[in-house]
Parts: structure tokens; C-alpha cells; sequence
């Protein structure tokens, strides 16, 4: 399952979808964070993007185990990537085109 939410003018991100999906895309927010329990419920995510172009920290260890690949390219005011503790299946992680890493 491919589901695409976007999101503009959001004070905090948080993703909604069912437990089944796999492939997340996060596009276009005007955030500077993602709630920490933002992708609790997502059990099966495999591929999670997130673009967010005010976004100016994460903290992985928030995303599900059953992560394969995280791509967090494009998100121009990033400056600190928190823990990816509990990420073990994690293969790829894309962070191009982030300014301040």
C-alpha cells in the first residue's frame, strides 16, 4: 500500500494511516517537528519519506523497527539527526540536500 499525505501550514506532524502500510511519504509540511508518537501505529513501514523544508530535528528511534529505508533528503533547515537506536533493520538512509548537515 503507497499512501501520500501532504500537509501544509501544520504546527506539528503527525501521520495517519493503517497498521498495513508499508511506503509513507511525508511532503511539503510547513513543520519544525514531528510528534514523537507520530508513526506509532505503523507496525509494517518499510519506506518513509519525509520532506519537510522547516524541519530542524528528528529523532528516528520514534520510527517502527520494520523500517528498511528513511529518506529525510530535502529538509533544508535539519540540523540534528537524534538516535537511530532500534532501527535494526534499517538499509538505506538518504540525507542529501540538507543544508546544515
Amino acid at each position: 500500500m503507497i499512501l501520500t499525505r501532504k500537509i501544509v501550514n501544520a504546527s506539528h506532524a503527525k501521520a495517519t494511516a493503517d497498521s498495513s502500510t508499508e511506503h509513507f511519504k511525508m511532503e511539503n509540511l510547513r513543520t519544525t517537528s514531528i510528534d514523537s508518537d507520530a508513526f506509532t501505529d505503523l507496525n509494517e513501514l518499510k519506506y518513509l519519506q519525509i520532506h519537510c523544508p522547516l524541519l530542524t530535528e528528528i529523532f528516528p528511534a520514534f520510527f517502527p523497527s520494520s523500517l528498511v529505508i528513511l529518506d529525510l533528503s530535502g529538509n533544508f533547515e535539519l540540523t540534528a539527526i537524534r538516535s537511530f537506536q532500534g532501527l535494526v533493520n534499517l538499509q538505506e538512509l538518504e540525507i542529501c540536500s540538507n543544508r546544515s548537515l
